[in-house]
C-alpha cells in the first residue's frame, strides 16, 4: 500500500548572468617561517593530547548509549516542520509553557466503530521517491499503523496527522484498517500519546478515491489542506476499491480509503 502525497515537478529559473570582476592581488611578502623546537611544540602537543583523550571518552559512552543520545536527536528533524508551525501560530513563550511532553509519540489509535484500537502499534515513517514521485513509504510491517510525523503532529491547530495502515496482506490477513469503511461521520477518534495525553476527533467524511485520481494531483488536498489555527486534522489512509491480482501471488487495489477526522482547538 503505497498512497502518493504529492507530484514533483521541477520549474525552470531563468535568470539574467551577471558578470563578476575579481581583481586579483599578489601577496605580500611575509618573513620566512621559522622552524619549531620542541618547547614551542609542547602546547600544541599538550591540546591535541587532551582533546584526543576527550574524542575518546565521548565515543566510549556515544557507543554505550547510542540509541538513548540519537533518539531526540532524531524525534527533533521528524518534528521540525510541525515545530516551526506551532511557533509561527503560538509562539515561543507559549509553546515552552506547554512543555516538550505534548511533542511526544503517538502511542495508539482508537476508533470501535472501524475496530482500530491500541491491538495495532504506531511507528514513525517518512515518504521515498517512486518512479519520479514521492510516496508514503509502507508500514514496516503489516501490523503497524505508519504515522507521517514529518506533516503533522496530534495537538496543534492547523496541522493534519497522517496515519496509514494495510487493509489485508498476504500471509497475514486483516491489517489495522480492514474495517475502516465501516466508520462514519460522527464517529469519535482518539489519539493517544506516549505521555498519558490524548485527542478526540470527530469523524467528517470517509471516502474511496482512485489511485489514478490521487496521482493526478488530488492526493494534495488531502495531505496540505487549508486549516485555520483552530482546526486540527487527523488522516487516515487505507487501500480500497478493486483487488488486481499480481502474477505470482499479491496484487494491487485501484483505489484508496480515506478518512478525515478533526476537532476544536481553542
Amino acid at each position: 500500500m503505497s498512497a502518493q502525497p504529492r507530484r514533483i515537478t521541477q520549474e525552470s529559473h531563468h535568470e539574467e548572468a551577471v558578470a563578476q570582476v575579481v581583481q586579483v592581488v599578489a601577496p605580500a611578502a611575509q618573513p620566512a617561517a621559522q622552524p619549531l623546537n620542541d618547547r614551542a611544540l609542547a602546547p600544541v602537543s599538550g591540546k591535541i593530547a587532551f582533546l584526543r583523550h576527550v574524542l575518546v571518552g565521548f565515543a566510549k559512552v556515544y557507543a554505550e548509549n547510542a540509541q538513548t543520545l540519537l533518539r531526540p536527536v532524531l524525534f527533533l528533524w521528524a518534528h521540525l516542520a510541525v515545530f516551526m508551525k506551532a511557533v509561527t501560530h503560538l509562539g515561543v513563550p507559549v509553546l515552552l509553557a506547554l512543555g516538550l511532553s505534548t511533542m511526544g509519540p503517538v502511542a495508539s489509535l482508537y476508533l470501535q466503530s472501524a475496530s482500530i484500537g491500541s491491538q495495532w502499534p504506531v511507528e514513525v515513517r517518512d515518504t521515498t521517491i517512486v518512479d519520479g514521485r514521492e510516496a508514503f513509504q509502507d508500514p514496516s510491517a503489516p501490523q503497524w499503523i505508519a504515522w507521517y510525523a514529518r506533516f503533522g503532529h496530534p495537538g496543534f491547530g492547523s496541522t493534519n496527522s497522517i496515519f496509514a495502515a494495510h487493509i489485508n496482506y498476504i500471509h497475514f490477513g486483516n491489517g489495522p484498517f480492514a474495517y475502516l469503511t465501516s466508520a462514519v461521520p460522527q464517529d469519535a477518534l482518539y489519539v493517544s500519546m506516549a505521555d498519558g495525553s490524548s485527542y478526540a476527533y470527530t469523524v467528517k467524511s470517509v471516502q474511496v478515491v482512485s489511485l489514478v485520481e490521487l496521482q493526478s494531483g488530488a492526493m494534495d488536498s488531502f495531505v496540505f489542506p487549508s486549516l485555520d489555527a483552530h482546526t486540527e486534522r487527523v488522516t487516515l489512509i487505507s487501500c480500497g476499491g478493486d483487488f488486481v491480482p499480481r502474477e505470482g501471488g499479491g496484487g494491487d487495489y485501484t483505489s484508496r480509503i480515506i478518512l478525515i477526522a478533526e476537532r476544536y482547538v481553542p
